[in-house]
């Protein structure tokens, strides 16, 4: 039998050149745009909306001050409460948890009507057009324990309530970690990355990789700190580069129209709002 010799140099070759060309594919591939929800969005309401010229809130009265000003996708805080029910709040005065029956029997700024998870699912039932985009302050109070807590009990609760409205929760990932934990509890459809606890300006190339982190794990959007482009730390480059992969870019948070056109002109998708609204 003839022996087959065989050329190191040509497999060592072959490598290389599959290397590169996968290379290429991934840094010249853009984002499926299948299912992507954010692409059109020119507002999210920022806890809810304002209402009242108020923000933060996170009521009911803001939930409907939203909606009726054309909001359907919005940001809402989560935090627990010392019994462990998850409720909307955006921070605990003086680091003071309160019980759930005392959070939800007393009015929020002693005027509007504060929510707990069950009432927001009751809402997001009946409004069927209506997104929710999560944010947790729970890593900074509790040094990140309670920020995996937060998603188990949402997707617990979601399930015992109607599993379909899963599909309209928007987890907001805030570093690498989180987002494969996250991940690992439940594969939502739609997922965003705000980079506002990165620091930016010490490292250039790190939007680029976060950017390409994005691409990898098929992630929506990036949201970025109205300061970042205010200082220059991302300029117009940097949103054509990351919009070139069918990657959303999210402002927060907006509520001067001038700003919010000189922000679309650069190429954004939209913006974080308290009462800017759908014209």
């Amino acid at each position: 039998m003839k022996r087959i010799r065989v050329n190191k140099y040509n497999i060592v070759t072959a490598i290389i050149i599959i290397f590169l060309l996968y290379v290429i594919f991934f840094f010249t591939i853009k984002k499926n745009d299948n299912n992507n929800l954010l692409y059109n969005t020119k507002f999210i309401g920022h806890a809810f909306y304002g209402v009242d010229n108020i923000d933060y809130t996170n009521s009911k009265e803001a939930f409907f001050e939203g909606y009726d000003n054309g909001i359907k996708i919005m940001e809402v805080d989560f935090l627990f409460t010392s019994d462990k029910e998850l409720i909307l709040n955006h921070f605990w005065e003086d680091s003071v948890w309160e019980s759930s029956n005392n959070f939800l029997n007393k009015k929020v700024m002693s005027k509007y009507t504060p929510m707990s998870l069950d009432d927001l699912l009751e809402l997001m039932s009946y409004y069927k057009d209506v997104y929710i985009v999560i944010d947790t302050k729970e890593s900074e109070y509790n040094n990140g324990n309670d920020l995996i807590d937060v998603y188990k009990e949402i997707i617990n609760k979601t399930i015992e309530y109607d599993k379909n409205l899963l599909d309209r929760f928007i987890p907001q990932i805030y570093n690498f970690d989180s987002y494969k934990e996250i991940n690992k509890l439940h594969k939502f459809k739609n997922n965003m990355f705000s980079i506002y606890k990165f620091s930016i300006n010490n490292n250039p190339n790190l939007i680029k990789f976060i950017t390409y982190y994005c691409l990898f794990y098929d992630i929506d959007s990036i949201v970025i700190p109205y300061e970042y482009i205010e200082y220059g730390i991302i300029n117009k480059d940097t949103i054509e580069f990351i919009r070139s992969k069918n990657i959303n870019v999210f402002i927060n948070t907006i509520n001067d129209k001038n700003i919010y056109n000189e922000l679309i002109n650069m190429g954004i998708t939209g913006v974080y709002t308290d009462y800017l609204k759908e014209i």
